[in-house]
C-alpha cells in the first residue's frame, strides 16, 4: 500500500508538469530516440538553465533489503531560486542563488558545463576525491557537468549525453557524491549518493530526476536504500529575484577570486580530502563579509582565502 500510495502522489504531481514530463518519467529512451543536435543546440538547452525559477524539492525512499532499516520520511520543500549564467572560454557557468523570506540570499551550489570529455575528480567516500580521465561517452552529444558545493569545493563530477524524447530534450549521467546538503548534518548511516541524474527541459519548466542510491561503502559497497528524487522549476518573471541580481553584482568579485584559487588547487593535485566541510565555508563566507566592508587587493584577498582552504583540506599529487 506505501508504494502504491507513494506512486499515486508522484504521478498526481507530475500531471501538473507537461504530458512530455509524464513520457520521459515513464521511459528510459535509447539512443534510436534521438534526433540530430547541433552543438548550438545542445549548448542552448544548457543555457535555459539561467533565470529566475520557483523551486520545488521532493524526494521518496522507496526501497531497501535490509529489514532493520525504515525507509525515512520524504523530504519536501519549496524555493525562490535565481541561476546567474556566464561564459568563460569554452565553459559555461552556472551559479544557484537561494532567496529566503524574499530578502535573505543563500549562495548555493554552482554547475560548470563543457562540452565533451576530460579530466574529472571522481568523489570515492568520506570527502575524498581522486583525479581521473574520463572519455566522453558520445563525442557528439557528450557535456561533461561539474557540481560545486557553497563554498565552490568539490562536490561530484560527470560526463553524461544529450538526447531528445518526444518535444524534451534530456542529459542523463552517473556519479558518485557525498551526502546531499538535506542529510549531510543528521545522518551517518552511509557515505556514498550514487547519483543517476536525469535533466529535461520543456518550455519554462525544468525537472532534475534522480535515482539514488544511499551506499554503505568500506572494502566493498553495501545498498543502504533506494532514493527517488525531483527537483522541479518553473521559471517566472526575473524582477522577482531583483534581490538575488542586487547581492551577486555586490559579491561576484569575492567569488570570482575564491573561484581562482580553488581552480589552481584543483589543477596542482590529484587527490582532495576536506577535512572540516563546515569551518570552510563558514570562513569563507565571514572573509566575504569582510571584503564587502573593506576591500582589499586580488592577491591580498587570494593569500587569505587559500590559507582558508589548505587549513581545511588535504591534498597529493
Amino acid at each position: 500500500l506505501y508504494f502504491r500510495s507513494l506512486f499515486r502522489n508522484i504521478i498526481n504531481n507530475m500531471l501538473k508538469i507537461t504530458s512530455a514530463f509524464l513520457i520521459a518519467f515513464a521511459l528510459i529512451p535509447s539512443a534510436n530516440c534521438q534526433t540530430k543536435l547541433s552543438q548550438l543546440q545542445q549548448k542552448q538547452q544548457i543555457t535555459k538553465l539561467a533565470g529566475c525559477f520557483e523551486v520545488s524539492f521532493d524526494y521518496h525512499e522507496t526501497y531497501t533489503s535490509d529489514t532493520s532499516y525504515k525507509l525515512h520520511e520524504p523530504y519536501k520543500a519549496n524555493g525562490l531560486e535565481y541561476v546567474v549564467l556566464e561564459e568563460k572560454d569554452a565553459a559555461i557557468m552556472l551559479q544557484h542563488l537561494l532567496i529566503v523570506n524574499d530578502s535573505l540570499i543563500i549562495k548555493h551550489w554552482r554547475e560548470d558545463w563543457t562540452k565533451g570529455g576530460g579530466t574529472l575528480f571522481t568523489y570515492t567516500k568520506d570527502n575524498q576525491w581522486h583525479k581521473e580521465k574520463k572519455p566522453a561517452t558520445d563525442n557528439e552529444y557528450s557535456w561533461t557537468q561539474k557540481v560545486y558545493q557553497v563554498s565552490d569545493a568539490l562536490r561530484y563530477q560527470s560526463v553524461g549525453n544529450w538526447r531528445q524524447l518526444e518535444s524534451a530534450w534530456y542529459w542523463e549521467s552517473q556519479a558518485d557524491a557525498p551526502l546531499p546538503r538535506r542529510e549531510f548534518t543528521h545522518r551517518n548511516d552511509y557515505n556514498v549518493l550514487n547519483r543517476r541524474n536525469r535533466l529535461m527541459i520543456e518550455d519554462n519548466n525544468i525537472v532534475f530526476e534522480q535515482d539514488n542510491k544511499k551506499i554503505i561503502r568500506a572494502q566493498s559497497d553495501s545498498l543502504l536504500t533506494i532514493e527517488k528524487g525531483y527537483e522541479i522549476f518553473k521559471r517566472v518573471e526575473t524582477s522577482r529575484c531583483n534581490v538575488a541580481i542586487n547581492w551577486w553584482d555586490k559579491n561576484k568579485g569575492y567569488w570570482k577570486i575564491v573561484r581562482t584559487v580553488w581552480e589552481e588547487i584543483y589543477a596542482s593535485n590529484n587527490n582532495i580530502e576536506i577535512i572540516n566541510d563546515r569551518a570552510l565555508y563558514e570562513s569563507l563566507f565571514a572573509l566575504n563579509d569582510i571584503y564587502n566592508l573593506k576591500p582589499e587587493g586580488d592577491k591580498e584577498t587570494a593569500v587569505k582565502i587559500k590559507g582558508i582552504i589548505m587549513q581545511n583540506l588535504k591534498t597529493s599529487l
